[in-house]
């Protein structure tokens, strides 16, 4: 029993410390951050809690900070955009503009959601390989990051919504022999290209078991001046991802 104690208690008050004076309990009631703590550890007055949270007010904000969900996953996709490979002869000048599609993707993302289901997320894609810029033997990768506000709408047990949208930039690495520091001696070779995006996306999510779940998914990114480097100033990303679900409603 008290090698028990040992083990518990710690564990309480960490709670404690998580979730403290900022909780909504804590700052309604002393001690708001201990009962956090036991709720955590106790699921039986978990449960409780829950039975009656409707009846009090106070119990119900100790609740919805164990409602609190996050969530990582990793993805593979790739880019639709158009227009195709374009290049512009005058005498013996050339001009040639590359597309921004084909090619898999790979995505890394995550997410924190907060009651009443909304929350944020982070997402970044890039070109698994490198590309042949308009044909003419340049390699190239593009890759795309993104911050998000989400709403993530549970739909039925297992199945859920993502819908988000936000900001973000795109970096394009041409690849190359320069005579800078970072390519002779650490072996980055290349220059980028960067602009600003906006964004919108979504997918469905279904657990397929337990805490794993697969999401099939679109994206539509607006890339500010992309048509200084390919054909179009609108990408869209389709592809899935499989992702793992920390806490969240059950």
């Amino acid at each position: 029993m008290k090698r028990s104690m040992f083990i518990i208690m710690p564990l309480v008050f960490l709670s404690m410390f998580v979730f403290g004076s900022s909780s909504a309990y804590a700052t309604a009631k002393p001690g708001g951050g201990l009962l956090a703590g036991v709720i955590l550890l106790n699921p039986a007055i978990l449960a409780q809690t829950k039975l009656h949270a409707a009846k009090d007010p106070v119990r119900q904000a100790a609740v919805n900070q164990l409602r609190q969900q996050a969530d990582a996953m990793l993805g593979f996709g790739t880019l639709l955009s158009s227009g195709g490979n374009t290049c512009v002869f005058n005498g013996f000048n050339s001009s040639c503009v590359g597309e921004e599609k084909g090619g898999l993707y790979t995505t890394l993302s995550g997410d924190v959601i907060f009651h009443k289901r909304i929350g944020f997320n982070f997402e970044a894609a890039w070109k698994a390989s490198r590309g042949n810029y308009a044909g003419l033997g340049i390699p190239f990768r593009p890759i795309l990051f993104d911050f998000n506000g989400v709403y993530q709408p549970r739909l039925s047990k297992k199945v859920g919504a993502d819908l988000m949208g936000g900001i973000g930039w795109q970096t394009t690495r041409f690849y190359g022999y320069q005579p800078t520091t970072n390519c002779v001696y650490f072996g980055a070779c290349y220059t980028s290209s960067n602009h600003f995006l906006v964004d919108v996306g979504g997918g469905i999510r279904y657990y397929v078991h337990g805490n794993v779940f697969v999401r099939p998914e679109a994206h539509f990114y607006h890339i500010v001046n992309n048509k200084s480097d390919f054909t179009s100033n609108n990408v869209v990303r389709v592809g899935a991802s499989i992702g793992y679900t920390i806490g969240g409603p059950e």
